[in-house]
């Protein structure tokens, strides 16, 4: 069965030239896309994950808005009971806040010259198990 993947951007960025790459990417490697496009709010983006089943949420940034937009959309999965939906963060990631992504709630960072290779790998990796 394929992976569903949910394509978007939230906050106020409206450059999605990169999300339009990835997603036209994870389709043809085979996977289902649902790309809900830019000016998504946390809250929006983590409903339609929970009514579409989706097991990958892949968002874009090219601002720093992704400080307070992954812990939101982390917490909005939850109040949904979707925690098992990953978050997949690519776009211009400033390398000192990976760290705190991965804290907040982000499964995987690609920053700039990470390619759709890289991400397909990630996605096609089973999920772990926490303990």
């Amino acid at each position: 069965m394929a992976l569903r993947v949910i394509a978007t951007k939230v906050g106020l960025d409206g450059h999605d030239s990169g999300l339009q790459y990835i997603a036209q990417g994870l389709v043809r490697a085979g996977m289902e896309v649902i790309y809900l496009g830019k000016y998504q709010t946390a809250e929006s983006v983590a409903t339609v994950a929970a009514h579409e089943d989706a097991d990958v949420i892949a968002v874009s940034f090219l601002s720093g808005e992704y400080r307070q937009m992954v812990p939101a959309l982390r917490m909005a999965l939850a109040h949904l009971g979707a925690d098992a939906v990953r978050i997949v963060v690519g776009g211009l990631i400033d390398p000192a806040d990976v760290d705190d992504l991965a804290r907040d709630g982000a499964d995987a960072v690609f920053g700039p010259g990470a390619t759709i290779d890289d991400v397909v790998s990630y996605l096609n990796q089973p999920v772990r198990e926490v303990a």
